[in-house]
């Protein structure tokens, strides 16, 4: 029978100037997140692993007085756990060498301090994540809705509330629990047979409200069903607009033809909670195939190409919302979660709902949010997902571009590492299998 062991810790280092002062200023981080994750200020949680950065480092670590069981200890680095029985609040965290030279650092302890760790050992990249089944890595094929996940993460064990998005796409949490090695958590979800194709996707820890460091995991499977927004260009016939009309791009980047009757656009500004809809026209979109949306314009710019189907709704050239709708009916709420939503966009730096960890950039009366890879990518992430480029408006008659299909390979836990990197900084898993 397969099992999966955690050896150890182990960590490379970069040296850091040695101090002379009796006393140090260093920086505590969560030893997975590395500095990654959202919050302002570092938080660590009790039974976590935290790394603690500095110079002239010795291998006794306190917080808030209380003795930590150490990791592993250099003159640059020192990592262990938070015991158990700190209190929350502000935490003063003291490495103290054999001479008595003192390094101190300041965090909050909270209840949880998610942190996903990173094949890269950096906080960012590909998370370590493994089939919870059979011990594989990825990509994971979800197609059967039958596809368990086990994440590798620190700082959740005590969390009262755990939830897990991947390309934004709720994940079902069904066990929080700890692993061989103290401090090490692993959170087994469920993936959601809809991400079957997304290729690399974001994966988001929540827990008690705090999010952890973003990072990716390959989803592998077809893609069937699949329309995405590509472009949304809100200048239309504005001075300079390049085009007459504001005008939203959809685009099958699938590998089967899928049916818009009954489906709509639809549009809401920035912040608002009221939707304005676009019914598509009944028409059956290859794959490769373009769709055009004409909304409001002005008297400037060039009349766009024959639309596919027209509406009257004036957007906003800097920033909004589009959400792609397997539905004619008007949406509910600034951020909606209805099933019958197929995508989402929210664009400019004022929206406040999107997909992923950010909006789209700004759009202007010159440039459209333009999906990249001629519209094939998808991470389920907006920032990162669009980029600004001059408006390119298509219709169903523009040529066809087939995307690559991503297919599931599941490969082997020992194969998946051997393809890292070398690290430049700590901490990393390693993992090793075993009869």
């Amino acid at each position: 029978m397969l099992r999966i062991l955690i050896v150890s810790l182990f960590f490379l280092f970069s040296p850091l100037p040695r101090s002379e002062a009796a006393f140090a200023d260093g920086v505590v981080l969560n030893a997975a997140a590395l500095g990654n994750e959202p919050a302002e200020e570092t938080r660590i949680a009790p039974g976590s692993i935290a790394s603690f950065r500095g110079n002239s480092l010795g291998s006794t670590v306190t917080v808030n007085g209380v003795a930590a069981m150490v990791f592993f200890a250099s003159p640059t680095e020192v990592i262990f756990v938070v015991p158990e029985n700190v209190a929350l609040g502000p935490a003063e965290i003291v490495v103290t060498s054999a001479d008595g030279f003192a390094s101190k650092a300041a965090a909050i302890v909270s209840s949880a301090a998610p942190g996903v760790f990173t094949i890269s050992a950096d906080g960012k990249g590909e998370g370590i994540v493994l089939d919870a089944d059979d011990l594989t890595a990825g990509p994971f094929d979800p197609t059967n809705g039958q596809r368990r996940l086990s994440i590798f993460a620190t700082g959740v064990r005590h969390a009262s509330s755990v939830s897990v998005t991947i390309g934004g796409q709720p994940t079902l949490v069904e066990t929080v629990g700890r692993s061989e090695l103290t401090g090490l958590d692993e959170i087994h979800v469920l993936l959601p047979a809809k991400l079957s194709g997304s290729g690399t996707s974001t994966l988001i820890v929540n827990a008690d409200g705090v999010q952890s460091n973003p990072v990716s995991v390959r989803i592998g499977g077809l893609i069937t069903d699949k329309v995405v927004i590509t472009q949304i260009f809100g200048g239309g016939g504005n001075s300079g607009a390049p085009f007459r009309n504001d005008f939203i791009e959809l685009f099958n980047p699938g590998s089967t033809p899928v049916s818009l009757t009954g489906w709509s656009i639809q549009y809401a500004s920035a912040t608002a909670s009221t939707w304005s809809v676009t019914p598509l026209t009944a028409i059956t979109l290859s794959p490769g195939q373009r769709y055009l949306v004409q909304q409001a314009g002005g008297s400037n710019g060039a009349t766009l190409p024959t639309p596919d189907a027209t509406g009257t709704i004036a957007m906003a050239a800097g920033a909004g919302k589009v959400a792609l709708v397997k539905s004619t009916t008007a949406l509910a709420g600034a951020c909606p979660s209805d099933a019958s939503i197929i995508d989402f966009v929210g664009y400019g730096t004022t929206a406040n709902c999107f997909k992923g960890t950010g909006a789209a950039p700004a759009g202007s009366n010159t440039n459209a949010a333009t999906r990249a890879a001629n519209g094939c990518t998808d991470t389920r992430n907006n920032a990162t997902d669009f980029t600004l480029a001059p408006p390119n408006p298509r219709n169903t008659n523009a040529p066809f571009n087939q995307c690559a299909i991503i297919e599931s390979v599941l490969i082997s836990v020992t194969d998946a590492l051997a393809q890292r990197s070398s690290h430049n900084s700590a901490p990393a898993l390693r993992l090793r299998r075993f009869p």
